[in-house]
C-alpha cells in the first residue's frame, strides 16, 4: 500500500469516529418527546455509516498497525446486541495500538478511553483530534521537497 493509501485510511478512521459521536450526540435527541423515533432512526444511521468508515480504515492500516486487524473485528462485534461492548473494547485497543505506532499521545489517550466502554464517546472525540494531528504529520511526509531556486 503507498503512502496516500496510508492517508486515506486514517481518514477512513477519523471519519468513522467523527460518525460515532455523532450518533451519541443524536441519540440524546431522544430525550425529547417528539423526536424520539427520528432521533433513534438516525443514530443508528449515523453509527453504522461510521462503522462502515472505520472497518474501511482499520482495513487500509493493516500493512502498517498489526493490531489493526483487531479493530476490524471489534467493528463487526460493536453491532451483534450483548456482546457490542467486546467490540469496544478491541477497537479501542486497536485505537491505541494506532496512536502508538504513530506516536500520538492524544490518539493514545483515545483509544484508551474508548476501550473503558462508559467512556468511548469522549475517547472517541480525542480519537478525532489525534488521527487529525497524524494525518497532518503522514500528508507532511508525502510532499516532495521543495525544488531549489534557479
Amino acid at each position: 500500500m503507498s503512502a496516500p493509501g496510508l492517508y486515506e485510511s486514517l481518514g477512513r478512521l477519523r471519519r468513522g469516529s467523527l460518525f460515532e459521536v455523532v450518533a451519541v450526540l443524536v441519540w440524546f435527541l431522544a430525550l425529547i418527546p417528539f423526536l424520539f423515533l427520528l432521533a433513534i432512526v438516525l443514530s443508528v444511521v449515523f453509527a453504522v455509516i461510521g462503522l462502515f468508515y472505520m472497518y474501511g480504515g482499520f482495513s487500509g492500516l493493516r500493512p502498517y498497525v498489526g493490531s489493526a486487524g483487531l479493530g476490524r473485528v471489534g467493528v463487526i462485534l460493536m453491532v451483534i446486541p450483548f456482546i457490542n461492548f467486546v467490540g469496544i473494547i478491541l477497537t479501542g485497543i486497536a485505537i491505541y495500538s494506532v496512536g502508538s505506532k504513530f506516536d500520538s499521545g492524544t490518539t493514545k489517550i483515545g483509544g484508551i478511553l474508548t476501550a473503558i466502554v462508559v467512556t468511548a464517546f469522549i475517547g472517541f472525540i480525542l480519537t478525532y483530534v489525534g488521527l487529525g494531528e497524524i494525518m497532518g504529520k503522514v500528508g507532511q511526509q508525502q510532499q516532495p521537497p521543495p525544488a531549489p531556486p534557479s
